[in-house]
Order: structure tokens, then C-alpha cells, then sequence
């Protein structure tokens, strides 16, 4: 039996997270013995994590750069000073985010975290950046992956320090051919490497989760209910849905609509909100354990993302069943069959407000894309052959 080694930041909310959580509840048991290591051994996923799966214990360094709480002892203490300077440090040598952590990690982190005692046949990074770092410099493995989730150049990846770790990677995946492409382009020298595999989507658990119960946001409530899912940056474009729903209230349009997730927009999206005196009908609920019933009690899910690799909650939101508001992003067309699963529109307020106005006012349209979406099959288990093959090859 191999032993496969899963690294991965947290088990937040987020798409990342969502897809190792299926990728866990659907492989087999009997083929492999499973450790997952968390940087940060929290979130609302972590419940969800499959009894089989052994959740290691994350190494007292990473702890204490990683985790968000706090305690007092003096090892503690000396560690969050050293992360402050370190994350200053980095921040003033480059303030894009990701070329802060990589730095960060690169030049101050490395040199503390020790290497993990226990050998692999596989060790993944499934989100690439510190986590790929990790599994190369830390982790003795015969094989190692890592999963690239976003559009790289969307992303603003720091090349310049990645570089030589995606090459000593003996396969990259990434979840669509766009991204792929894309990957390609930036690290010719790789091409040879990289894969695009599909995220995992069990339909049936979906469906199942869906009809638990309904959230008590949108009971009785007789407007037009919106859901957007996704954590709140820069990337997700909640500045824009704020901004759309402003117009949809100028336009006298009956609305609620919900939020889910978390981020370090949140304050500066709440603020907005107030602004542009919408925050009674646009409503920030954070993470949800379920967000799946939410998705089934919604009039439409709206995507604003700026760029997505393959956006896991369109997957979700088509299973459901649920008509789609998405904006045309580069990858968008890889999944929404404009005007059939859902409909595109442009990166704007107003392209998003017309979007979710076009099917408030088209009932015929916005019925037949629910026809066509509850008539397919989305669910994309049996891809997990897939995996077997890269794990096991």
C-alpha cells in the first residue's frame, strides 16, 4: 500500500479546500494510507475530513507561523516577533502579497522548519507556493506534485522564486487546459510536466447536502434571492457585486443578497457596503459549514471573480441546479455555456447588475437554463482514475 502525504495551509472555506475535501472522501481507502499535514490545523472544513485520513501533527515551528490563535508561552512569543519582522521585512522588499509570503518563507521561515521525519511514496502540495516549497525542501518523498489552482499569470505568482521548484516537481496539475496553457507559458521548460485534471465534484453528496434544511437568511422571503460564495479578495470582485447591487437598488429592484466567506476584504467590503447604502439588502454571513443549502434556496448565484482557474462553486451551483450570473473572465467559458448554463457578462457593476436584471425580468430564460442544468450530469467522480494513474505511475 502507498503512502501519500497531502499538504495543505488550512481547511478554510475556499474552492481549494472544498476540492481536497472531495478528493479525500472519494479515493479509496484500501489503496492508500493517507497523512494530511495543515499548516494551520483549523477551519470549517476540518470536521469534514474522512475518518481514514490521519491529520498529522503539524511541527511546533509551522504552528507558530501559521496558526491564527494565540497563547503566551515564551517560545510562542519569540516566534510571532520573528514572524512580524520577517513578514515587515518582506512586505518593504515587495508589497504584492505573493511575493511577500514566498520571500518571507524563502529568505526567514526555511531555516527554522524542520525537515518530517517520515518517508513517502507521493507527497502533493495541493496549493502550491509555501506548500510546494515545503514538500521539496522537507519532505523525503520518491514522487512529488503540486496542484495549481488559479490562472498563474491572473494570480501574479512570483515566478522568479517559484521557478526552480516547479522544476524539480515530477508532475504539475492544474485544473483546466486554459491554466495548463497558461502554466506552459510561463515555465516552457516544464511543459512536459504539467497536466490539467479536473477538481472532483460528487454530485450525490451535493444533492444530498442541498435538502438538509433551509437557511433561516432566506425564509419567508418573498424578493429575489442572490448568493454569491467565495473569500473575500481582490481576486472574488465583491467590490463590484457591492457596487451592482447599488444599481439594482437605484433601479427599485426587491432583492437580498447573501455572502458567503471570509477574507481580509471583509472590513473594507462591509465599509463600501454602508457607503453605497446597501447593507440591508446585502448581507455578509461569513463561512458556512453548509453552503450548499444556501445554494439551493437562491433565485441566482453570482460569480464577480476577476480570474478563476476552474471555479469550483459554478460546479457546485450547476449540479444544484441553480441559474448562473458569472463575469467573463479568461476561463469562464470553460465552464458556463453562455445563455444555457447560466449567462456571461462583462467585468463591470453595471454588466453585472444588467446580468442579474436579464434573468429577474426573463422568467422563459431563466427556467430553461434550470431545465438544462438539473438534465446533465456535472458530478465527476469517476475521474478519480486519474489520480490513481499520477499516484501511482
Amino acid at each position: 500500500m502507498k503512502k501519500i502525504l497531502f499538504v495543505m495551509f488550512s481547511l478554510n472555506s475556499g474552492g481549494a479546500e472544498r476540492a481536497l475535501i472531495n478528493l479525500l472522501s472519494i479515493i479509496d481507502k484500501d489503496r492508500y494510507e493517507i497523512d494530511l499535514l495543515l499548516f494551520s490545523k483549523e477551519g470549517a472544513f476540518l470536521k469534514l475530513v474522512p475518518e481514514y485520513v490521519n491529520i498529522i501533527e503539524t511541527p511546533t515551528v509551522l504552528q507558530y507561523f501559521y496558526e491564527s490563535h494565540h497563547c503566551f508561552s515564551a517560545n510562542r512569543i519569540l516566534a510571532y516577533g520573528y514572524k512580524c519582522m520577517a513578514t515587515l521585512l518582506s512586505y518593504a522588499r515587495d508589497r504584492r502579497v505573493y511575493y511577500m509570503k514566498d520571500y518571507r518563507w524563502l529568505t526567514f521561515y526555511n531555516r527554522f522548519i524542520p525537515k518530517l521525519q517520515s518517508q513517502y511514496d507521493v507527497a502533493v502540495s495541493f496549493i502550491s507556493s509555501e506548500t510546494m516549497f515545503y514538500i521539496q525542501d522537507k519532505v523525503e518523498a520518491k514522487k512529488k506534485i503540486v496542484f495549481v489552482h488559479n490562472d498563474y499569470k491572473g494570480m501574479e505568482y512570483p515566478e522568479i522564486y517559484e521557478k526552480k521548484y516547479f522544476v524539480e516537481m515530477d508532475v504539475i496539475v492544474t485544473i483546466s487546459d486554459t491554466c495548463a496553457d497558461i502554466l506552459c507559458q510561463v515555465f516552457p521548460e516544464c511543459c512536459n510536466k504539467i497536466c490539467s485534471i479536473p477538481n472532483l465534484v460528487s454530485s450525490d453528496a451535493i444533492r444530498q447536502y442541498a435538502i438538509l434544511e433551509e437557511p433561516e437568511e432566506f425564509v419567508h422571503e418573498s424578493c429575489i434571492k442572490l448568493l454569491s460564495v467565495g473569500r473575500l479578495t481582490e481576486q472574488k470582485g465583491f467590490d463590484m457585486a457591492i457596487e451592482a447591487a447599488s444599481l439594482l437598488k437605484k433601479h427599485n429592484r426587491n432583492f437580498k443578497w447573501i455572502i458567503i466567506g471570509n477574507g481580509e476584504k471583509e472590513e473594507d467590503l462591509k465599509k463600501l457596503a454602508l457607503k453605497k447604502n446597501v447593507e440591508d439588502c446585502m448581507l455578509f454571513i461569513g463561512l458556512k459549514d453548509n453552503p450548499y443549502i444556501y445554494m439551493k434556496c437562491a433565485d441566482i448565484i453570482v460569480q464577480t471573480s476577476r480570474w478563476e482557474g476552474k471555479s469550483v462553486v459554478l460546479d457546485e451551483a450547476k449540479i444544484i441546479g441553480t441559474p448562473i450570473v458569472t463575469t467573463d473572465y479568461p476561463t469562464a467559458k470553460d465552464q458556463i455555456k453562455d445563455g444555457k448554463e447560466g449567462i456571461l457578462v462583462e467585468m463591470t457593476p453595471n454588466g453585472i447588475a444588467s446580468g442579474i436584471e436579464r434573468l429577474i425580468d426573463n422568467v422563459a430564460l431563466k427556467e430553461n437554463i434550470h431545465k438544462y442544468l438539473i438534465s446533465h450530469e456535472y458530478g465527476n467522480s469517476k475521474e478519480i482514475g486519474r489520480y490513481y494513474s499520477m499516484f501511482d505511475n
